[in-house]
C-alpha cells in the first residue's frame, strides 16, 4: 500500500499545471504553485475552482512569460507573487570555524603529523 501511495503522490505532483498564464472562455488566469488566480476588475485575485482547472488545463495554457500586449498586468507584479531570492549568505556559513574550535588548533590530541604514537 505504501508503494501505491508514493507512486500516486508522484503522479499527482507530475500532473499539476505549469506555472503560467491560461485563457479560458475569454477569462485570463494564472497558475502559481498550487493556486489559480484570475484577472478580474483590474487585479489578480484567487480564482474559484472550475472543472477545467483539474482536467483540461493543458488546452488553455498560453505562456509562462508575460505578454506586454496583454489586457492584464504581469502576475509577477501582484501581491500573490513571491520571487525566489537566491542568497549566497548561507553558503558562507558551512566553513564557520566556531563549531570546531579545538579540532584544528594543534591542541594536545593532535600535536603534529609525525607523532602518531602519542595520539593513539
Amino acid at each position: 500500500m505504501a508503494i501505491f501511495t508514493g507512486a500516486y503522490s508522484i503522479w499527482q505532483i507530475d500532473n499539476r499545471p505549469d506555472n503560467g498564464y491560461y485563457t479560458y472562455e475569454d477569462q485570463n488566469y494564472y497558475y502559481y504553485h498550487g493556486n489559480w488566480y484570475e484577472w478580474e476588475n483590474d487585479s489578480w485575485r484567487y480564482a474559484p475552482d472550475e472543472s477545467w482547472m483539474e482536467s483540461d488545463y493543458e488546452s488553455y495554457y498560453d505562456s509562462y512569460s508575460y505578454d506586454s500586449d496583454a489586457e492584464y498586468e504581469d502576475f509577477e507584479d501582484s501581491s500573490y507573487y513571491t520571487p525566489y531570492e537566491y542568497s549566497d549568505d548561507n553558503n558562507d556559513s558551512w566553513d564557520d570555524d566556531s563549531w570546531d574550535s579545538g579540532w584544528d588548533s594543534n591542541d594536545s590530541w593532535d600535536s603534529g603529523y609525525d607523532d602518531w604514537g602519542s595520539d593513539w
